[in-house]
């Protein structure tokens, strides 16, 4: 090896090692919640999925146990992970609690499973007694001073929660793009499924981020219905640049929304710091490490000499920008 190019990438390689020991560890904390079923079939549905989502979280992504909170539709299915009801005034204390713990550092999840409903002004999800609706979480996640939220919304008629509760360093997924999909939804089902599904890991990094679930959920909801000759009557949404707006699959790959998604990933490893608004330098990075996972694979197809040629300004420009992320973006 050319001493030149060893001691370069040397040097490139230890740099983004310390980089990364040095990153800003953030804790999680997960709210999840479980609405009406309306039939047995459904409520143990929905019930499943909640279940499902808490075990992803703690047994896989290795978010301690007491930071997942779980709050069931029914009262019959309380038990050692579900031990309160999901009512508007547990949903409040549940949120308020996680207030009071959470730090300005640490990221806020929050899963919505079950039925929805719209009134053609506000959406909701049914819940036993009444039901909270769109504006009531958007209040709710006011009070929370936390790094980034994740508002998760797989019920049907979700669409409209994703303008109220968009902001700035917030992604909303909604599995609807309007109030008027009434459907029971299909996004919930291959959202768990993404999970566990090597295929959802499109870095092939070992590692899952929001976007690459969501690219995966939404992608095969959508497949579901072709290959069934079905017309498609769910399309979920992605909004995390704060513009209400939001974004289905068929537009992801080159859309304003993506970025802060793409740098957060589920599990509880070190993560670099998300400048706010930054949302530039978030996409340039993760397109950049995408790249040098690429260059990576076909490594054989090269010379040494040239294989470093054309790594060494990936790292280069790698580790500048995340200069400029830990300061800011400034």
């Amino acid at each position: 090896m050319n001493a030149r190019h060893y001691y370069k990438v040397f040097f490139l390689i230890l740099l983004l090692s310390l980089q990364s020991i040095i990153a800003q560890q953030n804790e999680k904390h997960v709210l999840i919640i479980s609405g009406l079923g309306g039939s047995p079939e459904l409520t143990e549905r929905f019930h499943t999925y909640m279940l499902d989502t808490r075990t992803a979280f703690v047994d896989k992504f290795g978010v301690p146990s007491e930071q997942v909170r779980l709050l069931g539709g029914s009262r019959k299915r309380l038990g050692e992970h579900v031990r309160q009801v999901s009512t508007a005034d547990n949903i409040r204390a549940a949120i308020a609690d996680i207030s009071n713990k959470i730090s300005v550092e640490d990221d806020l999840y929050i899963f919505l499973f079950g039925h929805g409903s719209f009134d053609g002004s506000s959406a909701m999800l049914n819940i036993p007694r009444r039901d909270l609706k769109d504006i009531d979480y958007a209040s709710l996640l006011n009070t929370v001073k936390a790094r980034n939220i994740v508002f998760i919304n797989t019920a049907s008629c979700s669409g409209p929660f994703l303008k109220v509760l968009s902001g700035e360093n917030r992604v909303v997924i909604t599995a609807t793009q309007s109030g008027r999909e009434r459907n029971d939804t299909r996004f919930p089902k291959f959202m768990i499924e993404a999970f566990n599904s090597p295929a959802a890991d499109l870095g092939k990094d070992g590692r899952l981020s929001l976007l690459e679930i969501f690219r995966y959920a939404a992608s095969a909801t959508v497949k579901e219905f072709v290959e069934a000759n079905h017309l498609v009557t769910e399309n979920a949404l992605l909004d995390d640049n704060g513009d209400g707006k939001g974004t289905a699959i068929k537009s992801i790959e080159n859309a304003a929304d993506g970025a802060l998604a793409a740098t957060l990933f589920l599990d509880n490893r070190a993560t670099q710091p998300f400048a706010s608004g930054n949302i530039t330098l978030a996409r340039e990075k993760a397109q950049i490490e995408e790249n040098i996972r690429a260059l990576q694979r076909k490594k054989t197809q090269y010379s040494e000499a040239a294989y470093l040629d054309l790594l060494e300004p990936l790292f280069v420009r790698l580790a500048r920008i995340n200069d400029e992320i830990e300061a800011g973006g400034s």
